[in-house]
C-alpha cells in the first residue's frame, strides 16, 4: 500500500506541476493572450481543474487495478524521471528513443490541443451563425446558396476539431489511443508545423491563398464546385472518424486501415487539396494557382515524413504492402 501510495503522489503532483505551468503559459504568455479565445481557455481551466480533482483517484485506482510492473516502467513519468535522476545525480544524458517519445508526447499535446480547442470554438460559432441566418422557408438550391454550404461546411470541420482536441486532452487505454511514438526526424515537425498557426503565418507570406477577382460568376457552375467541395470535405471528415480518438498530428498512436484508409495511405491529405482546388477555382490566377501547388507540395512531404515515421512500427509496414496506394487508387 505504502509503494501504491508513493507512486500515486509522484505521479499526480509532477503532472499537476506539468499541467499548471502549461496553463500558465496559456494565460499570459502575449501569443496566447491574443490569439487564444476566451471559450477555449476556459476549456482549458475545466480541464485542469478536473485532473486537480480527479488525480488522485484515477492515480490510485490506475495503478492498483490496471498497471502491471512492466507497464508502470514504461509510463511517461517513469522514463522521464529516470532520465533527469541519471542526468542530475551522473551527468550523463542518454535520450533513448523511449526518452525522446516521452518528452515529445507532451510537446505535441502542449502545442495542438489549445489550438484544437480554438479551432472548434471558431467552427462552433461558424455553425451556430450560419443557423441563424438560414431560413428555413425557401428552396432548397436557394437554401444552400444563402447558409446551407456554410452551415455543412462548418459543422464538418467543427465534427473534425472535436475528435482531435479529445485525442490530445486524453490518453487513455479504453480509448486505444496510447502514443507508441512520435516523429522523430526534426523535418518531420518543420513540414507539419508549417500548416498550423503560428508557423503557418511563415508559409502563407511565400505561398498565400488569397481571393481575389472571381473568374467563374454562373451560379449553377458555383453551386456545383460547392457540392464537390462538401463531398471532398465529407472524405476528409470521414478518414477523421475512421482514425477516432487516435487522431494526432506527429504520433503513433496505433495503425488505422479503416474507413477511406482502406483504399489510400493518406486520404485526408489528398480529400483536403482537392478541396482547396475547387474551393479557389472561381478566382484562379497564376499566382494562386502556384501557391496550390506549393501547398499540394507541402502535403506531398507530410505524407512523406508520416510515412518515414510510422514505417518504424512493424504494424505499419505491413499495411502499406495491404495498401499499395498512397494518395489516388491504382494512381499513385
Amino acid at each position: 500500500m505504502r509503494e501504491l501510495l508513493r507512486k500515486t503522489l509522484l505521479h499526480y503532483t509532477v503532472n499537476a506541476l506539468i499541467f499548471s505551468s502549461l496553463f500558465v503559459i496559456y494565460y499570459y504568455h502575449p501569443y496566447y493572450q491574443e490569439f487564444i479565445q476566451s471559450e477555449a481557455l476556459g476549456v482549458l481551466k475545466i480541464l485542469l481543474l478536473a485532473y486537480l480533482g480527479l488525480g488522485l483517484p484515477y492515480y490510485l485506482l490506475r495503478f492498483h487495478f490496471f498497471t502491471s510492473r512492466a507497464e508502470y516502467a514504461q509510463d511517461k513519468l517513469v522514463i522521464l524521471g529516470k532520465f533527469f535522476r541519471e542526468w542530475f545525480f551522473h551527468k550523463k544524458m542518454r535520450f533513448t528513443p523511449e526518452v525522446k517519445t516521452a518528452l515529445l508526447s507532451y510537446l505535441v499535446k502542449f502545442f495542438f490541443l489549445p489550438l484544437m480547442l480554438n479551432f472548434f470554438f471558431g467552427h462552433f460559432h461558424g455553425v451556430m451563425n450560419a443557423w441563424k441566418e438560414a431560413s428555413f422557408h425557401q428552396s432548397f438550391i436557394q437554401f444552400f446558396w444563402d447558409s446551407g454550404y456554410q452551415l455543412i461546411y462548418q459543422f464538418i470541420f467543427l465534427i473534425d476539431t472535436v475528435v482531435f482536441a479529445i485525442g490530445y486532452a486524453f490518453e487513455f487505454r479504453f480509448l486505444h489511443n496510447r502514443i507508441r511514438s512520435v516523429e522523430p526526424f526534426l523535418s518531420g515537425w518543420v513540414i507539419a508545423l508549417l500548416c498550423y498557426p503560428p508557423f503557418s503565418s511563415v508559409a502563407d507570406n511565400f505561398i498565400p491563398l488569397s481571393k481575389v477577382t472571381a473568374w467563374i460568376t454562373n451560379d449553377y457552375l458555383l453551386d456545383v464546385t460547392k457540392i464537390l467541395i462538401l463531398l471532398a470535405f465529407g472524405v476528409y471528415v470521414w478518414a477523421t472518424l475512421s482514425l477516432g480518438f487516435k487522431a494526432s498530428n506527429l504520433t503513433n498512436r496505433g495503425i488505422v486501415a479503416r474507413g477511406p484508409y482502406r483504399f489510400v495511405r493518406h486520404p485526408a491529405y489528398i480529400a483536403k487539396n482537392f478541396a482547396w482546388w475547387l474551393e479557389f477555382l472561381p478566382y484562379l490566377n497564376i499566382k494562386l494557382f502556384l501557391a496550390l501547388i506549393g501547398w499540394g507540395v507541402i502535403y506531398f512531404f507530410r505524407a512523406v515524413t508520416e510515412e518515414r515515421h510510422l514505417s518504424l512500427d512493424k504494424d505499419y509496414r505491413a499495411y502499406k504492402v495491404k495498401v499499395k496506394w498512397r494518395f489516388i487508387p491504382r494512381v499513385y
